[in-house]
């Protein structure tokens, strides 16, 4: 393609948007996950494929609108109703899944020369989890079995604490590490997640009650997700756990089949967050891994760590509850996926720390 269309933001635009449309359809005929697709097609379009887009203030400007919409989503998918049914036995499934992750990643981190700091992110990386596969345990109706729900609701925890451990990091650099950085994040975020899940939803009653329409409701859920982004990121956290922490504020306040919701919903999977896999995939080289063998090694290792440690994590709650083989299996599948706070973690993190020894 000439490179001065390339320039043109109508052209820039039609890439994007024919990635958006094309790249799921071709992966998902293949049996693959249309996520799986977005970032091949941000590799193929970008600095490591065919060159035709750059990342760039544009590529940048909706490549974060998308990773907060992401989280915002997350908190916004989580079935509340089921997760206050089964809360004890999920909060135990999520400390096993959570800290197992946590110490093989750190273990591995420091084996590859990592400093602390980056052997600690490492772990909390695939330590959460995200359900990818909740709209076929919907197809399938068995969201109601109770080995399901405690995936589901680990998932709350796992998250939720994955991206804490981002927010110490990232609220840490260019400063100090102390116990009383640590202690005043603590309270600014427990304050401020109180603030967030008790405000937003007294908040939207007496909005929703004042005021109708479909251009409003959905101008003010856009309205609530970013003010909360932005909070979150004045008291030293990242905006992505104040979206997350939206979604679940949101969660509480209107129902899935809001229209508000459904508005807000469609637009960031038709648009914003697929336009954030596709900058996570122009970012992305894949020759690094073949061209390092180290790079290749940790890779391995990392996949079998997951693999392990949630299996370990889905067999010990199995014999603690008295779950059947299949309930374990389901268990262990449903957490194997890690998607968004995986990726946003990735893409928030410092790239140029030192992070080895």
């Amino acid at each position: 393609m000439p490179e001065h269309l390339l320039q043109q933001p109508s052209v820039i635009f039609l890439v994007i948007i024919a990635v958006v449309f094309i790249a799921p359809l071709l992966t998902e005929r293949a049996r693959l996950p249309g996520i799986v697709g977005l970032i091949l097609g941000g590799i193929i379009i970008g600095d490591h494929g065919l060159r035709w887009l750059t990342v760039g203030p544009v590529i940048d400007l909706f490549g974060t609108v998308g990773l907060i919409y992401l989280m915002f989503n997350a908190g916004l998918e989580i079935d509340l109703d089921q997760f206050q049914q089964v809360r004890k036995r999920a909060f135990s499934y999520a400390a096993l899944s959570y800290i197992l992750p946590q110490i093989s990643g750190i273990f591995l981190g420091r084996l590859f020369g990592l400093n602390w700091t980056a052997s600690i992110l490492l772990g909390s990386l695939y330590a959460s989890q995200t359900l990818v596969a909740y709209p076929v345990l919907t197809r399938l109706g068995i969201l109601r079995n109770e080995a399901a729900a405690i995936s589901v609701g680990a998932t709350i925890f796992t998250d939720i604490l994955s991206l804490l451990v981002l927010a110490v990091i990232v609220g840490s650099q260019g400063q100090s590490f102390s116990l009383l950085f640590l202690v005043r994040l603590i309270i600014l975020t427990v304050v401020y997640t109180l603030a967030i899940l008790f405000g937003v939803p007294r908040l939207g009653r007496i909005f929703f009650r004042r005021f109708s329409g479909r251009a409003i409701e959905f101008q003010f859920l856009l309205v609530v997700l970013f003010v909360a982004a932005v909070l979150a990121e004045l008291i030293g956290m990242h905006t992505i756990v104040g979206a997350f922490i939206a979604g679940l504020a949101i969660n509480l306040t209107l129902s899935k089949d809001s229209r508000a919701v459904r508005q807000v919903l469609f637009l960031g999977e038709s648009f914003f967050v697929p336009m954030f896999l596709i900058s996570v995939g122009m970012r992305l080289d894949p020759a690094a891994i073949f061209i390092n063998t180290e790079t290749l090694l940790i890779g391995l290792a990392l996949t079998a760590a997951v693999l392990i440690t949630k299996f370990l994590a889905a067999w010990i709650v199995s014999i603690m509850y008295g779950y059947s083989r299949d309930q374990m299996f389901t268990t262990w599948g449903l957490s194997q996926a890690q998607a968004a706070a995986t990726l946003a973690t990735i893409l928030v993190s410092n790239p140029g720390q030192d992070f080895y020894r």
